[in-house]
């Protein structure tokens, strides 16, 4: 895992704190995700009822998504940076299939029987993408971290 605290430390507001890991593509690796992803937004003092489990949802959700269809070992990231009133959670899942969701990443109807992660992250998330990168593609999804007085 790499951690690290940018800024100029501490959580004022012009820090950004970010988390990486690069995980085996198994079956266990979705639970081995949501486990590192609650302990960094606990860890970083991120409040429950934030976000904070829509942002598990969504790491379980694309990280599924990886292992079953991507390629390669799978590169999780996860971001937090202060903006105007709060701050921002940006995730990041990557994986070494080149090939891009049907569409990227969007709404897909419920009765679908694929899908249905890309659509949760479509619902839950302030902004989502993909992009292709050297050896395969990221999806990501951005956030707004509700917390009642604007710190973390």
């Amino acid at each position: 895992m790499a951690l690290r605290r940018l800024g100029t430390g501490g959580r004022t507001r012009d820090a950004m704190l970010e988390a990486s890991w690069r995980l085996p593509a198994e079956i266990s690796t979705a639970a081995r995700a949501r486990a590192l992803t609650r302990q960094t937004l606990r860890g970083w003092g991120v409040p429950e009822g934030s976000g904070a489990e829509d942002v598990v949802l969504l790491v379980d959700e694309l990280v599924t998504n990886a292992v079953v269809h991507g390629g390669g070992r799978v590169r999780l990231l996860l971001r937090v940076e202060p903006v105007a009133g709060g701050w921002w959670l940006t995730g990041e899942v990557g994986d070494g299939s080149p090939v891009v969701p049907a569409g990227g990443v969007r709404v897909v109807e419920l009765s679908a029987e694929a899908g249905r992660g890309l659509w949760l992250v479509a619902m839950l998330a302030a902004e989502h993408g993909v992009r292709p990168v050297p050896g395969g593609k990221t999806l990501w999804f951005c956030v707004p971290l509700s917390t009642s007085n604007g710190e973390l």
